[in-house]
């Protein structure tokens, strides 16, 4: 949905080899266009991350956050966050 490229079961942002194809905000960042993502599920959920990540399982949780936190693309993001990523209360 993100890329417009056929993948496989769990695949995000690759082709079904499991190569990284460009995603819809990668190329509206090329054409200098601002982009931005805004979800109701955690932002490592297939669909938020189909628009950001490329990576060869969408069970790479930690993966996927680390995509999130790093990137540099200049890109906003709205999430609730993900469990288990965030660090323990003390």
């Amino acid at each position: 949905m993100a890329t417009g490229y056929k993948t496989y079961d769990a695949g995000i942002g690759v082709d079904a080899n499991g190569n990284p194809v460009p995603n819809t905000l990668e190329l509206a960042e090329e054409k200098g266009k601002a982009t931005g993502v805004v979800t109701s599920v955690e932002w490592t959920h297939a669909t938020p991350a189909g628009f950001v990540a490329h990576n060869v399982s969408r069970n790479n949780y930690a993966s996927l956050d680390k995509r999130w936190s790093t990137s540099a693309l200049p890109m906003w993001s709205w999430a609730p966050g993900t469990p288990g990523m965030m660090p323990a209360a003390t």
